[in-house]
């Protein structure tokens, strides 16, 4: 027995691909409120220019030893 509508139907053309738009907003949910959250500090933290400079810095330092 089979569950939901026929291939052809006209339902089945109407939730088949509201469905697979759904599952890929369900998966990328998770990656969508990590940016929010996280990318919202890394940008503050990144605006900074006394952040940059010290990054840079120690970039270097490490570079040449």
């Amino acid at each position: 027995m089979r569950d939901g509508p026929s291939p052809g139907s006209r339902w089945a053309k109407i939730l088949g691909p509201l469905g697979a738009t759904g599952l890929l907003i369900w998966k990328l949910k998770f990656i969508l409120v990590a940016l929010l959250t996280k990318g919202k500090l890394l940008l503050l933290g990144l605006s900074k220019m006394t952040t940059i400079v010290s990054a840079l810095a120690f970039l270097g330092f490490y570079w040449r030893a």
